[in-house]
């Protein structure tokens, strides 16, 4: 399986070249995007489908010159589609003199997560 975000504004040339195992593509973006030359050649187009947003089947049927026998809407909005991040924690607390806090203590407080952001926190 191959997911273009809907980001993408080109598929570059020989991008997808030979790839005569692919079997799903799923296209995020509603706007098609262009193709550079070559970048389907000699992939499998009747074993492999193309997933589109819904309401674009025309649009991407006839952009990408029936390249894809099997074009196929799905709700590319839906919540499965939505990668969730791990949860975060905080890692340290520091005074804003650098010293390390065991707790939150009056003031201004920066606090370092687990995922790598410090966030200014201040404690009444």
């Amino acid at each position: 399986n191959v997911n273009i975000p809907s980001s993408v504004t080109s598929i570059g040339k020989y991008a997808f070249f030979y790839c005569s195992g692919l079997k799903s593509i799923y296209v995020y973006a509603e706007t098609v995007p262009s193709i550079g030359a070559g970048a389907f050649n000699g992939f499998d187009s009747e074993n492999c489908t193309l997933y589109v947003p819904k309401g674009t089947y025309d649009v991407y049927r006839y952009s990408w010159g029936g390249l894809f026998e099997n074009i196929v809407e799905f709700d590319a909005t839906n919540i499965r589609n939505i990668v969730a991040e791990p949860e975060v924690q905080e890692n340290a607390r520091y005074a804003v003199n650098g010293r390390r806090l065991i707790a939150p203590v009056k003031g201004i407080n920066l606090v370092k997560y687990n995922n790598g952001r410090v966030k200014k926190e201040i404690v009444k």
